[in-house]
């Protein structure tokens, strides 16, 4: 009788697998971090092969400018939807003065393309329109995964570098072919703060490591 309570003792101590596996992250902490590492990374050597001419070379003024206001509005979009779910008050106050920002940047940039180039967004070639719809996908993939697995903490402001990057990358494109000292300025102004808050973020994720 002994024995057997001891087996049934010992069947009851036993952990349920389904159980286990059902509770546990879908990624350890670390791979996660390899994992946004290695898409983010990948995300910018695209960029950058299309501005030294892997991407699209018949890409006008008009496209590369409208790459610029779509970015800004998909990534403040993104800032809005997962800056709420930060634990971490430094990380939620530097999410904000990013989103605070872009807002700012993408009202004096739309106001001058609609004054100086009537836009419309019809005008937008498919190309752009369909990588920036990519890019933002993968965006979002990358933070609702962290969020998930309870990482986001980490994981935003990493990837918020890495977004900065990437726009500092279309600002310096959208420069390169156009003449409208206006529109120059606004990203010159922008790229100014981007740099301080892409500082700020590297500093945050080192020190969540």
């Amino acid at each position: 009788m002994d024995y057997l309570n001891q087996i049934s003792a010992q069947t009851r101590s036993v952990p349920n697998p389904k159980a286990a596996a059902a509770n546990a992250p879908i990624f350890s902490p670390k791979m996660l971090k390899i994992l946004i590492g290695v898409a983010v990374v990948t995300v910018l050597i695209i960029i950058v092969g299309m501005i030294t001419g892997g991407g699209d070379s018949g890409a006008t003024e008009l496209d590369n400018l409208a790459r610029v206001e779509l970015r800004m509005n998909n990534l403040n979009t993104e800032i809005t939807n997962y800056n709420k779910f930060i634990k971490s008050s430094k990380v939620r106050a530097i999410g904000l003065s990013f989103s605070s920002l872009l807002a700012n940047t993408i009202r004096d940039f739309e106001a001058e393309l609609d004054a100086s180039y009537e836009y419309d967004e019809d005008e937008i070639s498919a190309t752009v329109t369909s990588e920036e719809e990519a890019h933002n996908t993968e965006l979002d993939d990358t933070l609702l995964e962290a969020r998930l697995n309870g990482l986001l903490d980490v994981a935003f402001p990493r990837q918020m570098s890495y977004e900065i990057e990437s726009l500092l990358i279309i600002y310096t494109q959208a420069s390169k072919t156009t003449k409208n000292e206006k529109m120059i300025s606004i990203m010159n102004e922008a790229s100014k703060s981007l740099t301080v808050l892409h500082d700020q973020f590297d500093e945050l994720f080192d020190a969540n490591k």
